[in-house]
């Protein structure tokens, strides 16, 4: 009501005679009290108007209206905060709809005079999405800048996930106007190499991608609603289609004369040698899940999980070698075990010599690497041997060891170094958990304290 007012210009009267204008008479400030008190009294109910009908000064109207409802404000205040912490996203609605329900409770809490900080709103939110959207949560708690949600970044993650869940029902096959080179498990067998013992399979996909993800995002960012957004979503479509079907696969979608130069996407998605293609598909739908929440807008991104990678740019990267440091993660070091330094050499020395994927094992040391499949023999071998080199140069004496450049990666390990037994998928409940917990202790903190002041005032 009070906003209608300013923007009738009638509020002048409720602050009293002090804002009466210099340059109007008596007369004049009387009719626009009544004029105001007109205003007020249309949206009043049948058993308000009674109380006030005799009125003529609009400010002690007003201040009446206050005393009245003012009685209400705590209880008020608590249902509010029932419904924004009991509000769930409902199935098959919108997220502009859920979200426009969200933000008018936040409002009406703010009239009186409770505002919910930004974080605790953003909690919030994502605590009333469904369990098919744990993913979404996990990523989000895991990826927040130091560990800080806010309600622009969530919001927009929403609108971005609701985008691509529609799009993923829908055939982007035309949108594909240059070469689509698939690699199904069945071809390209030459490039998957074993040597000095077993696979290290898993089978089993890498859905505890968001707490081991790499990525890497440009600094560039692109409009929403543009023409590179419309192909990016169009990219990550055929991206979690082709998975179901190969191994790896690349992609350039390419604008029309009239769009902007800026809007072609080049890309591509790569599952790890010896994974079932039902597992590299799990892998990919997470990593498509996650890559527009860890590099909201950006012209061009890069995620590399366990087992499998997505990148994109909107510059064509593909086939171009590329022995950039991306990542790099170097375990305690294990002195003084001459044994383990030769085994690891030897595992080393194999992996360098790969082609494409290869696993190796020596003794109590394993290790895999693998190249994209964009890259030909010589420069696989190249990215390999840059990949080893800095292994050994950047990580020394490490007991277990990562390094992943542009194109490819190479790691090695102490056998029963890393713990591939346990089920991930608790590590995801538990940072779900946690974000919900949080936000109802907050929520439950928030009635308590509302409470406390009603029953003050009514003691008082």
């Amino acid at each position: 009501m009070e906003d209608i007012l300013y923007c009738k210009d009638l509020y002048e009267p409720i602050e009293g005679d002090t804002a009466k204008p210099k340059d109007m008479d008596d007369e004049k400030w009387k009719r626009l009290h009544r004029k105001t008190i007109g205003h007020i009294r249309q949206w009043l109910d049948d058993s308000v108007f009674s109380h006030v009908s005799n009125e003529t000064d609009a400010q002690v109207l007003w201040k009446k209206l206050e005393a009245r409802y003012e009685q209400k404000t705590a209880t008020n205040k608590a249902f509010l905060i029932r419904k924004l912490v009991n509000m769930k996203f409902k199935k098959g609605g919108s997220i502009t709809d859920h979200l426009n329900e969200f933000q008018s409770v936040v409002n009406q809490l703010a009239t009186m005079k409770m505002v919910i900080e930004d974080e605790l709103q953003a909690l919030l939110l994502l605590s009333s999405l469904p369990d098919s959207w744990e993913t979404l949560v996990v990523t989000m708690s895991n990826f927040a800048p130091d560990g800080k949600l806010s309600m622009g970044q969530v919001s927009s993650s929403l609108f971005n996930e609701e985008t691509r869940r529609k799009l993923a029902g829908t055939d982007n096959a035309q949108a594909l106007v240059s070469e689509n080179r698939g690699r199904s498990k069945n071809r390209g067998h030459k490039r998957h190499e074993k040597s000095k013992g077993r696979s290290l399979s898993r089978g089993k996909s890498t859905e505890r991608a968001a707490p081991s993800a790499r990525t890497c995002c440009s600094q560039e960012k692109f409009q929403p609603n543009s023409p590179f957004e419309t192909n990016l979503n169009t990219f990550l479509s055929s991206v979690s289609t082709s998975s179901s079907q190969a191994s790896y696969n690349s992609f350039a979608i390419l604008n029309d004369s009239s769009a902007s130069p800026e809007a072609p996407i080049y890309g591509l998605y790569q599952c790890r040698g010896d994974l079932k293609t039902c597992d590299c598909s799990r892998c990919v739908e997470s990593a498509v899940s996650q890559i527009g929440l860890v590099c909201p807008y950006t012209y061009g991104a890069s995620l590399q999980l366990d087992d499998c990678m997505v990148r994109y740019e909107h510059v064509d990267f593909r086939g171009k070698l590329d022995t950039s440091l991306r990542y790099k993660k170097c375990s305690k070091s294990k002195s003084n075990d001459i044994e383990f330094f030769r085994r690891r050499d030897d595992v080393l020395d194999d992996l360098q010599a790969a082609i494409g994927f290869r696993v190796s094992t020596s003794g109590l040391v394993e290790g895999f690497a693998e190249c994209l499949g964009d890259l030909s023999a010589t420069d696989c071998s190249s990215c390999l041997s840059d990949a080893v080199g800095k292994l050994k140069s950047l990580c020394g004496s490490a007991e277990a060891a990562d390094v992943f450049s542009g194109q490819c990666y190479a790691r090695y390990w102490a056998s029963g170094y890393y713990d591939t037994s346990s089920d991930s998928s608790n590590e995801e409940d538990e940072v779900g958990k946690t974000v919900a917990i949080i936000a109802g202790i907050l929520a439950a903190l928030a009635i308590v304290i509302v409470l406390f002041s009603f029953c003050r005032k009514a003691l008082g």
